[in-house]
Formats: structure tokens, sequence, C-alpha cells
């Protein structure tokens, strides 16, 4: 009986061994850096788009992994020269880009007409850092899609300047075209009362008038 219970301690013993260089290798994992893992939006810095004027295109690369980044590539080529003056590159490198820190590519491109403004996602390349410093596969991404934005003309433009200066003055009442269309509707509404009123006053005052002439020619007959 003696001999079973060392065999049955010995076993636990090893088996408390193996549980625990278990545990230490698993902690040893989570503390492992993870590789670089690039974040890429995509934005227009502009409020509003309009013809002839620059618009402003900025893309920013965030490197969120535990490694640093190499070889990073931004390119945005997708700009029909039909419709847009690119100005600027719209590619660029970086030799290294580490852990937490962020890079920016931005270009200025032209609207040549009026429409809704749509732009597919950039493309980022790099090779992703290992935990040990040495140097892993290349790693393809895009960034997000913009969303549709009007191009306006001048002349809408102007308009949607108005409109502004107009909310203003109006203490919030007339913000859009329908707002202030309904309100010259009001507004000719409230003259053309004030006029018929002006009309129906003055026509009174002419009568009460007659009458006063008439009273006296009346009183100043018999003299």
């Amino acid at each position: 009986m003696m001999w079973k219970s060392r065999a049955l301690t010995r076993l636990a013993i090893v088996t408390l061994v193996a549980i625990a260089c278990l545990n230490g290798a698993a902690a040893q994992d989570d503390t492992t850096p993870s590789q670089a893992h690039l974040i890429v939006h995509k934005s227009v810095v502009e409020d509003q788009l309009v013809i002839g004027k620059n618009m402003t295109i900025k893309i920013d690369v965030y490197n969120a992994g535990e490694s640093p980044a190499s070889a990073v590539l931004i390119d945005d080529p997708m700009w029909d020269t039909d419709h847009f003056h690119v100005l600027g590159a719209t590619r660029a490198s970086f030799p290294v880009l580490e852990p937490g820190k962020s890079v920016s590519l931005s270009f200025v491109v032209v609207p040549k007409s009026t429409g809704v403004f749509s732009a597919g996602p950039s493309l980022v390349t790099y090779v992703a850092g290992t935990a040990a410093g040495s140097k892993g596969a290349e790693i393809s991404g895009t960034s997000n899609a913009l969303p549709r934005i009007p191009i306006l003309s001048q002349l809408e433009e102007h308009l949607k300047l108005a409109l502004r200066i107009g909310s203003v003055l109006s203490f919030g009442f007339c913000r859009t075209k329908e707002d202030w269309a309904n309100g010259s509707v009001v507004f000719l509404g409230l003259v053309g009362l004030l006029f018929v009123n002006q009309i129906l006053l003055t026509g009174k005052r002419a009568i009460a008038a007659n009458k006063r002439r008439k009273a006296i020619a009346e009183l100043t007959k018999d003299e």
C-alpha cells in the first residue's frame, strides 16, 4: 500500500509541475508583442466642395500594433483627370512606422464639374515587423471609402452662404429655400393686409372730412 501512496504522490507532483510550466509558457506568449497593424483613414478637409476650388484629400495611417512596420507605401491613384485637376503626389512612402505613431499623405484636387463626388478606398502596403525584430510578410490593406459629397456651382455656393446669413438674421426661422419661400408668402400677405387697411382708413378719413365740410357749410349758410 505504501508504494501505491508514493506513486500517487509523485504523479501529483509531476502534474503540478507540468501545469506550472504550461501557465508560464502561456503568460510568456501573452506578453509577446504583436506584429505591426496599420489602420488607414481617408477624409476630405473642406466642409463643402465647389467647382474650381481646392479640395484637400488627407490619408492618415496609424500603427496600432506593438512592432514597427517598414516599407510603408500609401497610394491613391483612382483620380479621373477628366473631372479633377490633381495637384501634388498621390502616393508616399515611409521607411519605418513605429508602434503608436502615425503618418499622413495630403494632396489637392480641383473639381472641373458639378455633381456628386465619391472616392474609393486608398491602398497601403507594408512589411510587418515581428516580436524578434525580424521582417515578416508584406501586408496589403485599404482605407475607408469617402461618402457621396455634392460638388456645388459658384452660384449654389453663394446661395448657400446667403441662406446661412439669412438664418442668422431671421433668428433661425428661415434656414432653407422653402423656408424663405413660405416666409415671403406670409410677408406679402401681411403687406397686402396693411395696404388694404391703409386704403380703408384713408376712405374713412375722406368720408369724415366730407361730412365735416358739409356740416360747416350748413352752419354758415344761414349767416
